[in-house]
């Protein structure tokens, strides 16, 4: 159930997005998300301004039902982080990661 979605004002490639939804779906381990409930979104070259810089950086949101731990959150943090440096060659001090927890979610035309 956790949605992530990435905003970066990079291209993304087909080849770098497949690599970016497999790394993504293993960083939802961390808070114990099997890849089944999974939804991903990418957003590439977007207008972002980071610092008052037009330099090349990410948001990455993850919305959550329920809640995780902040173990699981930091570590679900540097592994998205890495996948997105390693992917676009981005400074990890040019991500910020956002979690959203909410206790309704709706699916399959009714709510969990």
């Amino acid at each position: 159930m956790p949605f992530i979605n990435l905003k970066t004002t990079n291209s993304i490639s087909s080849q770098q997005e497949e690599v970016l939804r497999k790394r993504f779906f293993e960083a939802c381990g961390a808070i114990s998300k099997p890849e089944s409930y999974v939804m991903l979104g990418f957003e590439e070259n977007c207008r972002l301004y980071f610092r008052n810089s037009d330099e090349n950086c990410a948001y990455i949101e993850v919305n959550l039902l329920g809640s995780s731990t902040s173990a699981a959150y930091n570590k679900m943090t540097a592994l998205l982080t890495d996948a997105v440096c390693d992917e676009l060659g981005l400074s990890p001090d040019r991500v910020y990661v956002k979690y959203s927890e909410t206790p309704h979610w709706g699916f399959s035309g009714s709510n969990f």
